[in-house]
């Protein structure tokens, strides 16, 4: 196995992956973040897939005055969908090189 030569003392964000290029020396201190985009992108992609489903909701409402299931799996998957976000924002910090899910999922280490 090639983690038990890994010394224990040493945090797994802090071995890189590979070696950098030539000319660039590893980052692991102030390391370029996503921080930014992934706070654009996650609230403006909610606000308007919940502006859709206002729409569709009250339309359904207006015009058939009842709602059906297909109505419930676009709220619930729209109350999921913030949640998510908000995981997102919540962890904006940590979106660093390697991508968001190796810091959501850091205590999965096989």
């Amino acid at each position: 196995m090639a983690s038990a030569s890994m010394p224990s003392s040493v945090p797994l964000d802090m071995i890189p992956a590979s070696a950098p290029p030539k000319g660039i020396k590893s980052n692991f201190v102030n390391p370029d973040t996503l921080e930014t985009e992934i706070i654009t992108v996650t609230v403006a992609s909610s606000a308007l897939a919940l502006g859709l489903v206002y729409i569709k909701v009250y339309s359904t409402l207006r015009i058939t005055r009842s709602t059906w299931y297909d109505d419930a799996a676009c709220v619930c998957a729209m109350v999921f969908s913030l949640a998510y976000g908000c995981l997102l924002i919540s962890t904006k910090g940590n979106a660093k090189h390697g991508g968001v899910n190796a810091t959501l999922f850091r205590h999965l280490v096989f």
